[in-house]
């Protein structure tokens, strides 16, 4: 399991709900497709946090072409949740994959920053009016009213699991 687990960190491989599923042919290959995709600290899934994204030290995780899923990496950064808030989809201490991009579809988690802290939620439209909702049922939908500064910095496109 250790040895599949790392693959799938190379890309080699994919986990999900059905199990592993091979992304390369041969793990031979030259690493000319792994990129290195930094990581801009964190991410409150609850309505309290940091004020600043990056205010924590940058790191960098590799990854392939394949595993990231986007044609454009330099748009792509990883953030770690914290919280509950967005449980059981995000959990916390969960990296994040965010694709910078201001536009969003309704069913998509996207980062936002809201009175300057920066949130892993949803976003949904009701009666004319903008929440930012949680997947947590214990959460409350927060109202983002005329007074709130807030900016969607992306999309979620991954998550990954406990590392």
């Amino acid at each position: 399991m250790n040895k599949l687990n790392q693959l799938v960190l190379k890309g080699y491989f994919t986990k999900d709900e059905g199990g592993y599923r091979l992304l390369r042919e041969s793990i031979t290959d030259q690493y000319t497709d792994i990129i290195q995709i930094p990581i801009f600290g964190f991410a409150q899934c609850g309505n309290k946090g940091k004020k600043i994204i990056n205010e924590y030290s940058q790191e960098k995780i590799p990854m392939t072409i394949a595993m990231l899923g986007t044609k454009d990496p330099s748009q792509c950064f990883f953030i770690r949740a914290k919280g509950n808030s967005m449980e059981p989809k995000i959990q916390d201490s969960d990296l994040v994959l965010v694709k910078q991009q201001a536009h969003y579809d309704p069913n998509d988690y996207v980062l936002i920053e809201h009175n300057e802290l920066p949130k892993l939620k949803k976003i949904l439209k009701q009666d004319g009016k903008l929440f930012l909702e949680s997947v947590n049922r214990f959460f409350d939908k927060v109202e983002i009213v005329k007074y709130d500064e807030a900016k969607i910095i992306g999309v979620v496109k991954k998550i990954i699991k406990n590392i």
